[in-house]
């Protein structure tokens, strides 16, 4: 007999068409009547809270005497609560955040007792083609989801697979979404009607007996009347049989009765084929892309490594606190409402303050570490500076930064009269010249740049502020390869003279490129010394319409390209660094472009408005990278800004990375007969792309800019990276490349992205694949520079243990050094973007007692035996593995 399985829930949005606080009011309505439903009816077996745990938060902070009657609901199996913390964009966001989001979820749900075990994710906005390999890794086997979803899945439930081969989750598509019974009211014959009607069309896609009702919608509170519409539905069918459910239950049915010969599929969903997939997401709002890249970033890449290396190195620093607290504030900033740029004004304002919040305290905590690893004994040196290398690569860079010399105290309380009082902080000669030396006794070169005077506030817990002054200099550094972790650089006097500065007006060069511009172009003229070729029009400026909504790119129906205004020639001049180091050309001038749509929205208007740019264009010493930095005012609306590079040949696909991955897309996309949302040729990238044809091609860094597209024309394949997309509607009905609404009708002058913008990115030229010539390292150097910060003492250990990082091959990628869940460990999780099994044989610290294989969930797995101290590790293709280091026991102490 055929089963219907209807589900009671909400999907929340915590904020959208309104802002979080202005949502706050109905999630208590909804919290306190679901209760009172679960507590008086005994018939109303259970609701699902949307498979996130923010809201027991949110309603929480309301009602925290409720706590008692939530947990008693979730361990009774009557309130059905995460896995996750918040449902996310999966595309947007970082591999690593999938994973925090359920730990954190897993974290905030134990208080009431066991979360679902189910990958639920509803209304993401496609999803990441290792999906499966992250929800296997954190314990769940099988996905519901909605959109995404191709013609070729012609039933509800298959099986999908991850790029290692053999992660594999069942999936079942909620192929007419998560509201399919929502809005009951009663037991009314219209509604038994509707019920039988949806049931059918939802068996007819499926390949069993068992189907699913959701009976909910967006902000939708329970229904009490629910028990009494199955009961009516149940006496009038023979054939079927309704029933209260659960997800899980629901999936234990699917699995029970699963045919053999389930298809299986692979790859990234991200089709708009049969439902809306609301890809122009990838592109909305790109400065708030941009400030989530930096915090994630940080996050991952310097704070938390920091902190294991001071853990590494004997100290006791509790983070577990602030580590869970920074999370959170990141993920709610992941939801995808959120971070794909698609709610109102006022909740995207308010991610701006919740990003600011981020970086202000992981500035602090950075100061704090800092402060922590060093001691206050003096220096030999003028100056020393502690450098941590967040790559594994050894690549070299050009950094300039500040350094001061001879600190005097300039002003400090005295607390005998509570008056801040001055000090005589006259200054010595400021030095002539700079020596460095790193700790292993290597010159690093470097150069004087500039001397001036300079101020800084120290803080002390045990004093109040005191202001120093200091001689600052501004030094320029090339630093060679070092590995990954923590270095001192030891800063001396000299009498050295400044070296000759090398002047060419009109181009930059180094080993691998030669640069330059020509007047009337429409971008710059590139060669390519490795190989020889010459490529023209590089950094192009392209801008056309956009008649879209905060959803999906359109297209106006007459539309045409704009981009440089040649009636007044850009500025072009060129600086090289002392001691050659580096050189950059600058370009100055301004995009002529439309003020905005006409009012039919049909085209552009007539009227143009000179919207002026600042493009650097860098080339250092010894690296194979051009690096861009660009500065954009936008004074227009309704349009979409790509620069667009030649690839110097024609290519089939591209790549572009993702979460754990690095993803294949076809450069011509097949229209299918019928779809929701045109299959547009735009891309996620994570921070790096790839277009080439395995003999020569291109590949990109992204810093936070995560849309872009491979156009082929004029005889070779173009990568267009789009700086920004600027759209005044949530949502709006007439658009070339949607059918039907994907939101409320709002409009949000914000999501013009008026004002000063500015935007960093590089290219890489290059023969054979993008494996072949380990581009993907020069990315991720452009993406996670060196962070350097001055002692005012000593550094307390001199010790590197993840120096061992840097001994990874190169397919073999860092994700995250983080302390373990538990707190007494460090977990190291790497990711493979090799097609074949690698041995990894990596030397172990001294501090480092204990090695185990951990899941995503961070339960062991296997104990890794490490002969002669060097830890073996297989990492099959494409795999993501995690690695537990169980560190020597130090003595508890408070820092």
């Amino acid at each position: 007999m055929l089963q219907a399985h209807m589900v009671c829930h909400t999907h929340w949005d915590r904020e959208w068409y309104k802002t979080r606080m202005e949502f706050r009011p109905q999630l208590v309505r909804l919290v306190d009547n679901l209760l009172d439903v679960l507590e008086t009816s005994p018939d109303f077996t259970s609701f699902m809270l949307d498979g996130q745990t923010i809201a027991l938060e949110d309603y929480l902070e309301v009602r925290p005497y409720h706590r008692d009657r939530l947990a008693s609901a979730v361990r009774a199996g009557r309130l059905f609560i995460g896995p996750w913390y918040i449902l996310p964009d999966e595309q947007l966001v970082s591999g690593e955040s999938h994973i925090r989001n359920f730990l954190i979820g897993r974290q905030v749900a134990s208080a009431f007792g066991e979360p679902m075990h189910v990958g639920y994710l509803p209304d993401s906005f496609g999803h990441p083609e290792q999906m499966p390999q992250i929800l296997a890794g954190l314990g769940m086997d099988t996905a519901l989801f909605w959109r995404g979803a191709s013609h070729e899945m012609e039933k509800t439930e298959f099986f999908w697979v991850a790029p290692d081969g053999y992660s594999t989750v069942l999936c079942i598509h909620m192929a007419h979404g998560y509201g399919t019974a929502a809005g009951l009211r009663s037991p009314s014959d219209d509604t038994l009607r509707r019920l039988r009607t949806m049931i059918g069309a939802l068996h007819e896609k499926s390949s069993v007996d068992s189907v699913l009702l959701m009976n909910g919608s967006d902000h939708i509170l329970p229904e009490p009347c629910v028990p009494a519409v199955v009961e009516a539905f149940n006496r009038s069918q023979d054939d079927c049989r309704l029933l209260l459910s659960t997800i899980p239950d629901f999936v234990r049915s699917v699995r029970a009765s699963l045919p053999d010969g389930c298809k299986t599929f692979s790859g990234q969903f991200c089709y708009g084929d049969r439902s809306l997939l609301l890809g122009g997401t990838l592109s909305t709002r790109m400065p708030l892309k941009m400030k989530n890249f930096r915090v994630q970033s940080t996050m991952e890449r310097v704070l938390e490594p920091l902190i294991c290396l001071e853990k590494m190195n004997g100290g006791v620093f509790d983070f577990s606190g602030y580590q869970t607290l920074l999370w959170k504030y990141i993920l709610r900033n992941h939801a995808h409402d959120s971070i794909c740029g698609c709610s109102i004004d006022a909740v995207h304002e308010e991610m701006e303050t919740r990003f600011g919040c981020l970086e202000q305290l992981q500035r602090q905590l950075l100061l704090d570490t800092w402060t922590r690893m060093q001691c206050p004994a003096p220096s030999d040196a003028d100056a020393e500076l502690l450098l941590f290398e967040p790559t594994q690569d050894r690549l070299p860079c050009y950094w300039e930064c500040d350094v001061d010399f001879d600190t005097r105290l300039l002003s400090s309380v005295d607390f005998s009269t509570s008056t801040i009082v001055g000090h005589d902080a006259t200054l010595p000669p400021a030095p002539e010249g700079i020596a460095i030396k790193d700790e292993n006794d290597r010159d690093i070169p470097a150069v004087l740049l500039s001397v001036s005077t300079g101020e800084t506030t120290r803080y002390d817990d045990f004093d109040l502020p005191r202001v120093y002054r200091s001689t600052r200099a501004r030094i320029g550094l090339y630093l060679p390869g070092f590995d990954y972790g923590v270095h001192v650089l030891r800063l001396s006097r000299t009498a050295a003279a400044q070296l000759p500065v090398a002047e060419k007006p009109s181009c930059i060069e180094n080993e691998f490129y030669h640069i330059s511009y020509r007047a009337g172009d429409a971008g710059l003229t590139v060669t390519d010394k490795k190989s020889g070729r010459t490529h023209e029009g590089v950094h192009a400026f392209v801008d056309m319409g956009d008649a879209g909504d905060e959803y999906t790119y359109s297209w106006p129906t007459h539309d045409s390209v704009f981009g440089l205004d040649l009636k007044e020639a850009p500025q072009v001049t060129v600086t090289h660094a002392p001691g050659g180091f580096s050189a950059t050309l600058t370009w100055k001038g301004a995009l002529l472009l439309p003020r905005s749509l006409a009012d039919d929205r049909l085209a552009r208007r007539v009227e143009t408005v000179s919207c002026p740019f600042i493009t650097t264009v860098t080339l250092t010493k010894d690296v194979d990278r051009v690096d861009f930095d660009t500065c954009f005012d936008n004074r227009v609306q309704d349009h979409r800004l790509q620069v667009s590079f030649p690839v110097g040949t024609t290519c089939v696909h591209s790549s572009g990375s993702s979460a754990f991955s690095v993803t294949e897309h076809p450069v011509t996309r097949p229209v299918p007969d019928s779809w929701e949302e045109y299959p547009l040729p735009s891309a996620l990238t994570h921070g790096f792309v790839d277009a080439g044809d395995g003999a020569y091609g291109l590949s990109l860094a992204s810093c936070g800019m995560t849309e872009y597209e491979v156009q082929n024309h004029d005889g070779q394949s173009h990568i267009a990276l789009t700086l920004l997309r600027c759209v005044g509607w949530l949502s709006r009905d007439d658009l070339n490349t949607r059918h039907g609404n994907g939101g409320w009708s709002l409009p949000t002058p914000g999501g013009q992205c008026p004002g000063v913008h500015h935007f960093s990115y590089s290219v890489t030229y290059h023969t054979g694949s993008w494996r072949q010539a380990d581009t993907y390292a020069q990315a991720e150097r452009r993406l996670h520079p060196v962070r350097l910060h001055q002692l005012t003492g000593t550094l307390s250990s001199p010790q590197n243990p993840l120096a061992f990082v840097s001994q990874l091959p190169p397919l073999v990628r860092l994700s995250a050094c983080k302390p373990s869940e538990t707190g007494r460990s460090i977990v190291v999780r790497l990711y493979s973007l090799a097609d074949e099994e690698t041995q990894l044989r990596l030397p172990l610290p001294s501090c480092v007692t204990e090695a185990h294989r951990v899941s995503l969930r961070e339960e062991r797995l296997e104990r890794l035996v490490a002969a002669d101290r060097q830890l073996a590790v297989t990492v099959g293709a494409r795999e993501i593995v995690s690695v537990e280091l169980v560190l020597r026991a130090v003595k508890d102490k408070a820092i």
